[in-house]
């Protein structure tokens, strides 16, 4: 690949691509699936793994971990814990008998009695699957090495899904697509997506929608596939996605291009002025600035992707909270606040 179009594809993609993740489902010899297990067994799993936790030689190998029960942990972090993608909107709504260990500053996170007995994933930010499956793996590598994982030599690792048997690894990446899914082109790339053994879905993740234009791309298919292709093949995908969001950009008429700089300029009033933005307000602010980067528009914003992705999680009401001050009015100030500080480049 020429150079040139090397850079403009990194480019593409570090505008693009919000975060990766890798997930490994594990399950344990002698118990039932969490659907399956009473609650003695499920309170016997967790004092087990909680006991891991504690003991110097599993911390030598998975890092320092924070293991907490779901039960014991208050709504309000229980939500914090679903905004950042450590914990699933299942697990969240679960009753008694789950778990969720946390570490290495919210790059990786363990979902105990979920729909398997352990789901352990790693974040990275930005495109790097890479990065997020050394994380994982090293948490699952430590765990194979204290219990008795179920495994197969066909089957591969034993899941409470059929779909997740074999290597039970499900990678995705948050994905800012907001020209396709402001089109007809989202639903066909969904659809052809699924018959090539892929999920486009919304933000937080199988039966939610996209949030400010963010979708996760993932993997279906982890029989017969092993760790490396699964995540090249995603990559791949990633790539073409990127690629078509970025060429449905430039096949706008005037008339489109004038229409989203509109929104911008709106958007950017709207930032400069509100003493309270709402969560839709704010969604919609970071994703016309955001989309304005790519147009070149000469806002005085911060130069540097980072801060957009942050906030596509920190504008979250549970990221808000504060306990001696509740109420609505005052998370709208702090968000309209917090999302001035974070892209004015003069602020």
């Amino acid at each position: 690949m020429p150079e040139e179009l090397r850079k403009q594809s990194l480019m593409r993609l570090e505008e693009t691509v919000v975060s990766s993740r890798v997930r490994l489902a594990r399950n344990i010899e002698d118990y039932f699936f969490p659907v399956r297990m009473s609650e003695e067994q499920k309170e016997s799993l967790l004092v087990v793994i909680e006991g891991l936790c504690q003991e110097e030689s599993f911390c030598q190998k998975a890092g320092q971990l924070l293991f907490q029960r779901l039960e014991s942990i208050p709504n309000q972090d229980k939500s914090l814990l679903l905004e950042q993608h450590l914990i699933s909107p299942k697990l969240f709504a679960l009753p008694k008998g789950t778990g969720v260990i946390t570490g290495l500053a919210g790059r990786i996170s363990v979902m105990i009695n979920e729909e398997d007995h352990l789901r352990i994933q790693g974040f990275s930010p930005g495109f790097d699957l890479e990065d997020a499956y050394i994380i994982a793996q090293n948490v699952d590598q430590a765990f194979e090495g204290s219990l008795p994982l179920m495994f197969d030599e066909e089957k591969g690792y034993l899941t409470s899904c059929p779909t997740n048997l074999g290597t039970a690894l499900r990678a995705s990446v948050m994905l800012f697509l907001p020209v396709l899914s402001a089109s007809e082109r989202l639903s066909e790339e969904i659809k052809k997506l699924a018959r090539e053994g892929y999920a486009l879905r919304g933000f937080y993740g199988e039966g939610t929608k996209g949030q400010g234009s963010v979708f996760q791309l993932s993997n279906q298919v982890t029989l017969g596939m092993t760790e490396e292709e699964i995540l090249l093949e995603l990559e791949i995908k990633a790539r073409a996605l990127v690629e078509k969001e970025w060429e449905a950009m430039e096949a706008w008429s005037e008339e489109d291009r004038f229409r989203v700089e509109n929104e911008a300029r709106k958007s950017y009033g709207l930032l400069l002025h509100a003493s309270a933005l709402s969560l839709e307000e704010g969604i919609k602010i970071v994703k016309d600035l955001r989309l304005a980067r790519r147009l070149d528009l000469e806002f005085p914003l911060v130069e540097g992707i980072t801060g957009y992705n942050r906030l596509i999680y920190e504008m979250q009401p549970a990221h808000l909270y504060e306990q001696q001050t509740i109420g609505k009015i005052y998370r709208e100030k702090k968000r309209a606040e917090l999302i001035r500080k974070t892209l004015l480049s003069e602020a």
